[in-house]
């Protein structure tokens, strides 16, 4: 079975809540979909980066000077 990408599941949420996110002005519904999404996004970062990093062993010379948290963090996280 394909994964959901965070972007195709945030597509599936605001398509199935719309309604109640237009007429009732659900601002905490809206903010709990898109955190959920950054969530989401970042667990697939990380899987990337995991599996990026795994097809080498300890003989690789290819060494990493941070781990994902901080790669994640200095890329994506607002200063």
């Amino acid at each position: 079975m394909k994964q959901q990408t965070a972007v195709e599941w945030l597509e599936e949420e605001l398509k199935t809540n719309l309604k109640k996110i237009i007429l009732e002005g659900d601002a905490d519904l809206i903010e709990n979909i898109f955190e959920q999404a950054k969530e989401m996004e970042k667990e697939q970062h990380s899987r990337t980066w995991f599996d990026s990093t795994a097809q080498f062993d300890n003989s690789a010379e290819m060494t990493y000077k941070k781990d994902f948290k901080d790669y994640y963090n200095e890329t994506f996280k607002k200063q």
